[in-house]
């Protein structure tokens, strides 16, 4: 997304403002073709009975239905947002000019919060099944097995909460945008790194994590 006219302290074009707006012109008509073909593509997939979602973890409450559901729900919502910022950009280019960026900046850190925070619920209430059906195994006898550190938790409450100290604190002055920037980048890094090496060789988080489900081989295979 464009970043505002900053009155030629930064950007690819300085002071002209003519050849900035042709600059965000070539560059967002791009990305809403792209964006176009993609939907196109993904629902060319589905109309053929393609697999466009994972396949449902047996065991669990997500179903082949509900997997169904979720992936109409998230192409309709993202379909949705698509033909917003089309129309906008189309229809009131001046104002897409000096909003859009931080519209969309401000939005991709809510979302991506948003992912953080559900992956903290999920892995509580998942590890906590697990220490539960370990002790109850173990007997009253055993130690009860430790829980690991929530550091998706962590992320979560570091996020708004690093927002706020950079947008009031006096520090950070003019210098607020790449501090905030630069702060929920690092953050979602450290997320995808640890989510990474938690699923790597797991899949998807579940109750039963570890526990793999005995594949029958088919006729004549061994």
């Amino acid at each position: 997304m464009p970043t505002p006219n900053f009155g030629g302290r930064c950007g690819p074009i300085l002071t002209d403002t003519t050849n900035q707006a042709h600059n965000i012109s070539n560059n967002i008509n791009a990305l809403l073709f792209m964006a176009a073909f993609a939907f196109v593509v993904l629902g060319g997939l589905k109309l053929l009975g393609r697999p466009v979602t994972g396949v449902p973890v047996p065991g669990t409450h997500v179903n082949e239905a509900s997997a169904h559901r979720i992936a109409v729900v998230g192409y309709a919502a993202a379909f949705g947002l698509f033909i917003v910022a089309a129309v906008v950009f189309y229809v009131n280019r001046e104002w897409f000019n000096g909003k859009a960026h931080w519209i969309a900046a401000v939005t991709m850190f809510v979302f991506i919060w948003f992912v953080v925070a559900s992956n903290a619920v999920n892995f509580f209430f998942t590890r906590a099944k697990i220490v539960a059906d370990q002790t109850a195994s173990g007997g009253a006898g055993e130690a009860k097995p430790a829980r690991p550190v929530n550091r998706y938790a962590v992320i979560a409450i570091l996020m708004p909460a690093a927002a706020l100290i950079i947008l009031l604190v006096p520090f950070f002055g003019g210098y607020r945008a790449i501090w905030l920037e630069a702060t929920m980048i690092t953050l979602f890094a450290y997320f995808w790194i640890i989510q990474t090496l938690e699923l790597w060789n797991q899949g998807l988080r579940t109750p039963d994590a570890g526990v793999r489900p005995t594949v029958t081989p088919a006729p004549g295979r061994r």
